[in-house]
This record gives C-alpha cells, structure tokens and sequence, in this order.
C-alpha cells in the first residue's frame, strides 16, 4: 500500500491525495481480482465440481475414487466459503448503503 501511495504523491497535480487514494484504489481491485479473482467465476468453479462428484458418487467404489471424491469435496466447499463469504459482505454493503427500512418500525413508541 505505501508503494501505491507513493506512486500517487510521485505525479505532480494539484491534488496529490486524490491522486493517491486513486492509485491505491487501484492496486487494491488488482490484489482482491488476483487473490480472491473474479466473483462472476465462483459459480462458473462450483457447477462442474458438483457434477464432477455426482458422476464420482456413481462410480463403483475404489481407493482412487474415494481420493478423488475428497479432494473435490474439499475444493467445492472451499468455493462455496468463497460464494458465501462474498455474498455476506455484499449484504453487509447493501445494508450499509441503503439503511435498514424496519428501523422506524421499531423505534416507534
């Protein structure tokens, strides 16, 4: 972060924080793409792997296919944390932005 911070105070302008705030925003959507990567993928990662163990829960029963079937157990759960994850904070911004309409509700004497 204090790379891109820097990057911005670098570029002579008449506003340097703007430019500053804008080149670590920017670094920080590269990071989340790079380490979370894209959110409209999740579900294009979780649809084969559950089929793939459909097909694996038909297959006469074996060391091999007992193997498979955990680690793609494994890395579906871990994208289904990922989707869950995400969508819990997009709920959590949602809220933020648009309030909680039932508050006039409950407060009401």
């Amino acid at each position: 972060m204090s790379e891109a911070w820097n990057a911005g105070l670098v570029a002579t302008s008449s506003h340097p924080f703007l430019l500053c705030l804008n080149s670590c925003k920017t670094r920080l959507q590269a990071w989340n793409r790079d380490v979370f990567g894209a959110f409209r993928h999740v579900g294009q990662e979780i649809a084969p792997l559950q089929k793939l163990l459909e097909w694996l829960e038909m297959q006469t029963t074996s060391s091999n296919v007992i193997k498979n079937m955990r680690e793609t157990k494994v890395e579906l759960n871990c994208w289904l944390d990922k989707e869950a994850a995400t969508w819990k904070q997009r709920s959590r911004v949602d809220w933020f932005k648009e309030g909680d309409f039932n508050t006039s509700f409950f407060h009401a004497k």
